[in-house]
């Protein structure tokens, strides 16, 4: 009984965890990835977004196949487990660091004390004609920022999020003068990105 409860309770844990996972977003533009070096935690996604050029991002030790970056493929998405991944373009980068490379560190879960909170933003409705509704579910006393850019990750938007006075915030955003199309919203916290997620608009 005591062995079951013990695993229930982990498991609600890393449940709870994988919850409040983050996309971490790293762009390709000209010939570097930025940011090129990334630490997250188990569960985060981290997002590879093409801004300009033709890229690949392959992993240095073959945790994922050599992935095409480029217009016809402008994201790419990755949810690796603990460990260093180093990583680079196969055209302008080689493996050990040299050139356009970078690392991603997926830190490991040792206890309850690496089990913080994070903020998360939702957007509703989505897909949305025009005015969009941003629920923040804040952690902490932070101040938090919306940025929303388009499919090949320029910014079309910053807006100060409203602080949440108990747990949520609610922020209307009117995008009825931008076209239809994929966009992505992020949420900003002291010039870092806590997490992307996706943006239909319809006309």
């Amino acid at each position: 009984m005591r062995k079951t409860f013990t695993f229930l309770f982990f498991a609600l844990l890393l449940a709870g965890w994988q919850a409040s996972a983050a996309t971490v977003t790293i762009m390709a533009r000209n010939n570097f990835f930025s940011p090129s070096n990334v630490t997250i935690n188990p569960g985060d996604v981290v997002m590879f977004q093409w801004e300009e050029g033709v890229h690949t991002t392959t992993s240095d030790n073959g945790a994922w196949p050599s992935l095409p970056l480029d217009a016809a493929n402008p994201t790419q998405m990755l949810n690796l487990g603990p460990g260093t991944y180093p990583y680079h373009c196969s055209f302008h980068g080689a493996p050990g660091g040299v050139g356009m490379s970078g690392t991603i560190t997926v830190r490991t879960v040792s206890g309850l004390n690496d089990l913080k909170p994070v903020a998360t933003l939702n957007a509703f409705p989505n897909p949305s004609r025009g005015e969009t509704t941003f629920t923040l579910n804040q952690a902490g006393k932070e101040e938090f920022k919306l940025r929303i850019t388009n499919a090949i990750g320029k910014t079309i938007k910053i807006v100060p999020l409203k602080e949440a006075k108990n747990s949520d915030s609610k922020t209307v955003v009117d995008l009825s003068k931008l076209p239809s199309g994929y966009y992505f919203y992020s949420l900003i916290t002291n010039d870092k990105m806590v997490e992307t997620k996706r943006l239909i608009l319809q006309r």
